[in-house]
C-alpha cells in the first residue's frame, strides 16, 4: 500500500481522541501509532474493516517487536472504541483482530541485591544523584514520576514521611518513605533545594531540577544517562531506570510482599503486572534444573 498520508474528516475526530488523553506522553504515543496506522491504510478510517487491520498487524510484526505491535493495536483499538463509543462508526473492526502472543513474564533484566548496592555506593560523591538512585531503587518510581516530583510532594503523616506521585492516567498514589531513603532525600534537600524553597515560595520547586536552571525538572533522558554512568562507574552491567525498577519489585516479592500492597505502591491498575514480575522470577528461582544431578556432587 502506499505510504502517502490522505488527510480525511476523520481526522478532527482522531485529534479530538487524542487530545481527550490525560497524559501529555500518552498523547504523544497515541498521535505517533495513529499517525503510522493513517500512513498505511491509506483511507477514511471509518472505511477500515478487519481485514484491513489483519493485514496491518502482520505487516507490522515483521519489522517491529512484538512488544511494539501490541502497543500499536492497542492504541488503534481504544480509537475505534472510542469512535463507536461515539457514534461516528457503525461497528468496531478491532473486536475480532488479535494481539501477538508475548511472553507471560517481565523482560526488563534486574539487577542483584550485590550488584544495587554498588550501584548506590558509586553514586554517594552526589547527594543528587545518590538521591535519583535510592528513589528509583527503594520506591521503583518509573522515570516519568521521578523527574515530576515536587519538594511539596513530600510530606509528614503520623510521624512518618509520605510522598505522593503522580502516576500513569494522572493517578495518584501516596508511598511512605523507608528511614534509610529518608535520610538520603534529607542530604539532597538540605545540599540541592532549600535555598530555592525559602526564596521561591511562590513556585513549585521541582525535587530535582536541572543544573542550569533548578526551577525547571530534569529530563527523563538525564536519568536514563545517570543511571548507565553509575553502573560503569560500579564496574556493573548497563541497564535502564526500568530495571531499577523490575529490582525494587522483584526484592519486595523475595522478601514476601503482598501482591496487593505491591499493585498499589508501583501504581498498577491491576495485580497481573505483579504476577508477571513473580513468574520471572519464579521460573529461575524454582527451575527443575536447580535438581539436576549426574553423581558429580555426592
Amino acid at each position: 500500500m502506499s505510504n502517502n498520508l490522505v488527510i480525511h474528516s476523520t481526522d478532527t475526530a482522531i485529534d479530538t481522541f487524542i487530545q481527550n488523553q490525560l497524559s501529555e506522553r500518552t498523547r504523544q504515543a497515541y498521535r505517533s501509532d495513529l499517525k503510522h496506522f493513517k500512513a498505511f491504510i491509506n483511507r477514511p478510517v471509518n472505511e477500515v474493516d478487519a481485514a484491513v487491520l489483519i493485514e496491518y498487524r502482520n505487516m507490522t510484526s515483521s519489522l517491529y517487536s512484538q512488544s511494539t505491535v501490541n502497543r500499536r493495536l492497542s492504541t488503534i483499538r481504544s480509537l475505534f472504541q472510542w469512535l463507536h463509543g461515539n457514534h461516528m462508526i457503525p461497528y468496531n473492526p478491532v473486536q475480532s483482530v488479535k494481539l501477538l502472543p508475548g511472553t507471560d513474564y517481565v523482560k526488563t533484566p534486574g539487577l542483584s541485591d550485590s550488584e544495587a548496592l554498588k550501584l548506590l555506593e558509586a553514586s554517594k560523591g552526589s547527594p543528587r544523584d545518590h538521591c535519583i538512585l535510592a528513589m528509583l531503587l527503594y520506591l521503583g518510581l518509573r522515570r516519568s514520576e521521578l523527574v515530576g516530583i515536587h519538594a511539596t510532594d513530600l510530606q509528614a503523616e503520623r510521624g512518618v514521611s509520605v510522598l505522593t506521585v503522580l502516576g500513569k492516567g494522572s493517578k495518584t498514589r501516596r508511598v511512605p518513605i523507608p528511614a534509610q531513603l529518608e535520610v538520603i532525600i534529607s542530604k539532597h534537600i538540605s545540599v540541592n533545594v532549600n535555598g530555592f524553597l525559602r526564596a521561591r515560595e511562590d513556585v513549585k520547586v521541582p525535587l530535582f531540577g536541572q543544573r542550569r536552571d533548578p526551577l525547571k525538572p530534569i529530563h527523563p533522558e538525564t536519568v536514563r544517562k545517570l543511571v548507565r554512568k553509575y553502573c560503569r562507574r560500579a564496574g556493573i552491567k548497563e541497564v535502564s531506570p526500568h530495571s531499577l525498577r523490575t529490582t525494587a519489585t522483584s526484592n519486595a516479592i523475595d522478601q514476601g510482599c503482598n501482591f496487593v500492597e505491591l499493585q498499589y505502591a508501583m501504581g498498577w491498575s491491576s495485580s497481573e503486572m505483579v504476577k508477571r514480575y513473580d513468574r520471572r522470577r519464579s521460573e529461575i528461582k524454582n527451575s527443575a534444573v536447580w535438581k539436576i544431578n549426574y553423581g558429580e556432587n555426592k
